[in-house]
């Protein structure tokens, strides 16, 4: 979970198609242009300056470069770490959504919360001093905020509920922008933990337990 991509590679065909070259002649024009020994910014730039490509493909074709030849880890992107971390749950969306934004089962996955209200624009402030902004509320399907521990600038904490056809849902936490690896790693160690607790409560209300309190384990 935590050391995926947050997106799917794109193909050759659609590379080449946008492009007009796929991945294995982009990574050879690169070699051949010193790519091993630039930064980031300069592998990008020299697409955009030798080749004409738009910035997005630039900087898409400069990560899966250094993804290829081992210059970034996974989990790195060009804006900084990401990860995510998901679970299924047999409740549906709309009891996970309530489970995830009422103060009493709120605190139980996010911790003490000394203020939020889920309005964009909004701020709120943990009480473990993080603080942050809400950007979108999408009921029952997106919660985005972003998250300022004290550690550098702001990350972006994404969750998002997807309704299964068997009336359950998939939640996903996904977390990216983060400046720090060491931050990235107890960010995700923290919303797997989020999503164990998510899956006990709404299972819990799935099977007819209304109190909010976590099944004990069988």
């Amino acid at each position: 979970m935590g050391g995926q991509q947050g997106r799917r590679k794109i193909g050759d065909a659609a590379v080449a198609a946008r492009t007009g070259r796929d991945f294995s002649q982009w990574l050879a024009a690169l070699d051949g242009a010193g790519g091993a020994r630039m930064s980031h910014q300069e592998i990008a730039l020299h697409l955009i300056e030798s080749y004409g490509l738009p910035p997005w493909w630039a900087q898409m074709i400069a990560v899966r470069y250094e993804q290829e030849r081992g210059l970034r880890e996974a989990g790195q992107a060009a804006d900084g770490w990401q990860g995510s971390a998901q679970r299924s749950i047999s409740a549906p969306a709309a009891r996970v959504w309530a489970i995830l934004t009422r103060p009493r089962t709120r605190e139980r996955w996010l911790g003490p919360v000394t203020r939020m209200r889920l309005t964009p624009g909004s701020r709120y402030v943990l009480g473990d001093g993080t603080t942050g902004q809400v950007r979108a509320v999408r009921k029952e399907h997106l919660l985005r905020l972003t998250w300022d521990a004290g550690g550098g600038r702001p990350s972006t904490l994404e969750i998002t509920l997807t309704p299964r056809a068997d009336g359950g849902t998939v939640v996903r936490f996904r977390h990216h922008r983060i400046a720090r690896k060491r931050d990235r790693d107890a960010l995700i160690r923290r919303w797997r933990s989020a999503v164990l607790v998510l899956a006990e409560l709404g299972d819990g209300l799935a099977s007819g337990d209304k109190s909010g309190r976590a099944r004990p384990p069988s």
